[in-house]
């Protein structure tokens, strides 16, 4: 028997439960004495590209104090941070030794060394400890250079992980380093992912294995993934990958993700990849985002931009894309993706950190990736269809010029492929130019050829041009964007082509620590005679405070003559609080939408949740959400959830959901 709770009853709780969650943002248990001073905002360059062109530091002199957690999730090196305390430990990567860090009493003990003085003294700030360069170079083991004229900081590190890693754990007890019989060591556990999805009909299930052994002079990474349920019986082999990194290139043989920024993006390939330093998989984009990807049939799929809701989509055949996403023009964005199950539990949280910084390369130097492989979208035991070929090229020529060469060729694997798949090859050759030390331009010139086998048409030439301009100062910086794709140009990895031309213009401010002012505007349309103009405007805020509490607004407003709905709109407001034995959240997406013939269309949305910590490192959480609207029906529903460590590295987790009514979750902002 199933019980069901009145609309009123439930959204009574949700209330209460946010504005408990709200009172709780203003009155911080606990909370450490923290510097109150401003931060400086500074680059951020990692192995001679910059990363984060808004970093925040505490400055000291001519030396700098900085954020020892995000610094170390570079690497995926677990901090065990506790505030009350003051005190930090972490295991280095490369021997394995605990690291201790005490803001307090300002030291460092390495392993049974002795304890270091540290100058300048350790803070807290935003809730998380600074630190000195000292703890980074010898603590991490990163090669820090402070460059106090330019206010660069740059780090060269040879396990940098890039956007692979996205970590929101800063507290509980460091992890172990392993070690196997041969005496080889293991740097952190051995990765396991295990997931399972089930309802009347189906059920799926995915295990994932993967750890890094080092080997003296010879660095190795395996990772395996394997697949089952009732679709796949018994069961399938989805992904298998040995990969070599070492401080001067990488060589990656079977599954891996491969990204050329700002034209190919977390493509999937199965074959080959070397890369100079590294294979690329880090996610620099022009400022417009593209996410695609399979959940389950029927699931709505959520996506958020910096903590604010962005769209959701239905997905019945399965399958989800979401197009022209906004991001930073300068630093990066975190995007979240939540894919929930018709009966409203989550199938799975994906994270992912954008950049849309310049593809820049120092003087002197460069990076080189070249893969061939084919498109991995079935499992081992089935035949792919495509395959792809390509090569991205970048070297710092001079100190204002930063050239670059890319070469892409996919097409089917036989020309007597029954899918109607093109022949493409995209040739680009794009430039960097620095004015001064505040403006630059970058221009990418491309150069397409495809042909259509199974139409046994004659092959297609076209070209695409593509300008980006940038201005920034210390706290501010501007950009625009103008572009043009031919009819018949097939960008990489494209399946149809572009036939668009367009721009956008943004700007991003700074007018103190912990806050950010986000302005997107873009425009984009065909260029045909009878073609018509989309417009999106987007105005996004964001403010932290030295309590643990945050918060972010964020209005969207767009006009596509092509949709049903001509005009529409989007209202989200979000706050977050974190302590060491507290998290709770509160969001709110109000979205609006105006048609000829229906007039105007209100959907709403809310989600407030409460994560407590126990005694003996367990926690207990309590979500509750609601939805409904002029065009859905209404949604209620909450979750318990309790967490249980049993070692370290292992812990059981016990949930109990409730949805009403019962019935499939219907969209809350679908655009038409």
């Amino acid at each position: 028997m199933r019980f069901k709770l009145p609309y009123i009853a439930t959204g009574t709780l949700i209330m209460l439960l946010g504005m408990a969650a709200l009172g709780l943002f203003a009155a911080p248990v606990g909370a450490e004495e923290e510097s109150t001073e401003e931060a400086a905002i500074i680059s951020l360059k990692v192995n001679g590209v910059e990363i984060n062109g808004f970093f925040e530091v505490l400055p000291r002199d001519t030396e700098i104090l900085v954020p020892l957690v995000e610094l170390a999730n570079l690497t995926g090196t677990l901090v065990s941070w506790h505030p009350k305390e003051g005190t930090a430990s972490f295991s280095r990567l490369s021997d394995g030794v605990t690291c201790f860090v005490n803001t307090n009493a300002a030291l460092m003990v390495i392993g049974m060394d002795k304890p270091v003085a540290l100058n300048p003294a350790p803070a807290i700030y935003n809730a998380m400890p600074h630190v000195p360069l000292t703890v980074i170079r010898e603590a991490l083991g990163y090669a820090a250079e402070w460059d106090f004229v330019n206010q660069v900081l740059n780090l060269k590190i040879a396990s940098y992980q890039g956007d692979r890693h996205c970590s929101e754990i800063t507290s509980g007890d460091g992890l172990p380093v392993i070690e196997d019989e041969g005496g080889n060591r293991i740097h952190g556990p051995v990765d396991i992912n295990f997931s399972l999805s089930s309802d009347l009909d189906e059920t799926f299930w995915q295990l994932g294995l993967g750890a890094p052994i080092a080997i003296p002079g010879f660095p190795l990474e395996w990772r395996v993934s394997l697949m089952g349920g009732s679709i796949v019986k018994p069961v399938a082999l989805k992904e298998l990958s040995l990969s070599y990194q070492s401080e001067l290139f990488q060589l990656i043989l079977g599954d891996y993700a491969l990204a050329f920024p700002g034209y190919l993006s977390d493509m999937r390939l199965r074959g080959l990849a070397f890369g100079m330093p590294d294979v690329s998989e880090k996610d620099l984009n022009y400022q417009k985002f593209s996410w695609s990807g399979v959940a389950p049939a029927g699931a709505t799929v959520q996506l958020y931009v910096d903590g604010l809701f962005y769209e959701s989509q239905e997905t019945p055949d399965g399958k989800y894309a979401f197009y022209g996403v906004p991001l930073r023009a300068f630093g990066t964005s975190f995007l979240l993706l939540k894919v929930i199950n018709p009966d409203g539990s989550i199938y799975e949280t994906i994270a992912r950190e954008v950049s849309a910084a310049p593809l820049t390369e120092e003087h002197g130097s460069g990076r080189l990736t070249a893969a061939f492989g084919m498109i991995a979208d079935k499992p081992w035991v089935e035949p792919e269809t495509q395959y792809l070929l390509g090569a991205d090229s970048r070297y710092g020529f001079l100190p204002w010029l930063t050239g670059r060469l890319m070469f892409v060729r996919s097409a089917p694997i036989k020309e007597t492929s029954i899918e109607n798949k093109p022949f493409t090859n995209n040739f680009l050759n794009g430039s960097l130019l620095f004015f001064s030390d505040t403006t630059s331009l970058n221009l990418d010139v491309i150069y397409g050829r495809n042909q259509q086998p199974a139409l046994m048409a004659e092959p297609a030439n076209d070209f695409g041009v593509h300008a980006a301009v940038r201005w920034s100062r210390a706290k501010i910086g501007i950009q625009g964007i103008a572009y043009y794709f031919g009819p018949q140009l097939y960008l990489p990895g494209a399946e149809k082509p572009e036939n668009r031309y367009g721009g956008n213009l943004t700007a991003v401010w700074n007018p103190k620590a912990g806050s950010l002012l986000n302005f997107w505007y873009s425009f984009e349309g065909e260029p045909s005679p009878d073609s018509f103009l989309v417009h999106q405007l987007s105005l996004r805020y964001n403010q932290s405070f030295d309590t643990g509490f945050s918060f972010g607004a964020q209005t969207r407003l767009w006009y596509d003559p092509s949709s049903s709905n001509p005009w529409g709109s989007i209202f989200a407001l979000a706050g977050n609080y974190f302590s060491h034995q507290l998290t709770a959240k509160a969001e709110t997406n109000l979205r609006w939408s105006w048609s000829e013939p229906a007039g105007s269309i209100l959907v709403f949305s809310g989600e407030a949740s409460v994560v407590a910590g126990l005694r003996n490192a367990s926690k207990i959480g309590l979500k509750l959400s609601g939805s409904g609207g002029a065009s859905t029906n209404a949604r209620f529903g909450g979750t318990l959830q309790y967490n249980l460590p049993v070692t370290q590295m292992h812990f059981l987790d016990f949930s109990l959901a409730y949805l009403y009514p019962d019935h499939y979750l219907l969209p809350m902002s679908e655009k038409a």
